[in-house]
């Protein structure tokens, strides 16, 4: 009898372990469970940067459980950023899908003044004027109409730089000049590119560089040169020839091109 009482409970005892999650501190050495699970089911939806979460339970321990990554992230709504919702410490903006936690917006999108992202860099760039970051650069759709020269006269305006960020400052510095017809007085004109932004400016050299390597985004740049902001010396400026993309100086009353930019 004895012998078949120890039967009995070595069977049960099997039982139990088949139906039950075993793990090693429960007796089982290897550490393998035995579950039965149940139906994956959506424990976070997906969004524009993360995948669709999914998890399943174990029907006979609750506080078993399993998740997957399902898919890949949606991906941002290009051209359809909300702007007031524009982080500056971070350049993340918020699209129009429910629940975006925010992003960097992409070039050939559109920017909050109406014109076209060509410039966009999550760590930012100092801006020279104020000592901010910015981390965008957007473009205006059309050229300045017609061309125009830098300055009337050839006279010297000390403090313009070449760097990205400087721009908008050097700008200022040629408009706060005696002299108000030039290529720099045209920029800082409210521009009407369907936004309402007011603060364009002449690029600078760096600034214009990246606009000519990003100029298959508008489709509409002559094949001559572009003002920057960026003086040489009394004489002369540099200016970016929109087909080779060389930079050249040229003397401050030539005639050539100008395209407003703005930075946020």
């Amino acid at each position: 009898m004895k012998k078949w009482n120890m039967v009995a409970v070595t069977f049960f005892a099997v039982l139990l372990a088949l139906a039950s999650c075993g793990d090693s501190s429960s007796g089982d050495p290897t550490g393998t469970h035995t579950h039965e699970w149940g139906a994956w089911a959506t424990k976070t939806p997906a969004t524009c940067t993360e995948a669709e979460v999914q998890e399943r339970v174990c029907s006979l321990d609750a506080t078993h459980t399993e998740t997957r990554s399902v898919g890949s992230a949606l991906g941002h709504i290009s051209n359809s950023w909300n702007w007031a919702t524009l982080v500056p410490a971070t350049g993340h903006v918020s699209c129009a899908r429910t629940g975006c936690p925010g992003g960097i917006a992409e070039t050939g999108d559109e920017g909050p003044g109406g014109g076209i992202i060509f410039y966009a860099k999550a760590a930012g760039f100092t801006m020279t004027d104020t000592g901010t970051t910015a981390h965008y650069l957007e473009a205006a759709p059309e050229d300045i109409s017609g061309y125009v020269v830098w300055q009337q006269f050839t006279n010297d305006i000390p403090g313009t730089a070449v760097t990205l960020g400087s721009g908008r400052k050097n700008t200022a510095l040629i408009h706060a000049h005696a002299d108000l017809t030039g290529a720099a007085s045209a920029c800082v004109a409210p521009y009407d590119a369907g936004g309402t932004k007011t603060d364009w400016f002449l690029p600078s050299k760096d600034e214009l560089n990246e606009l000519c390597e990003q100029q298959d985004l508008f489709g509409n740049f002559t094949t001559f040169n572009y003002w920057s902001s960026s003086q040489i010396d009394s004489n002369k400026a540099w200016v970016q020839w929109f087909v080779d993309g060389n930079p050249y100086d040229v003397v401050k009353t030539s005639n050539c091109y100008a395209r407003a930019i703005r930075a946020f």
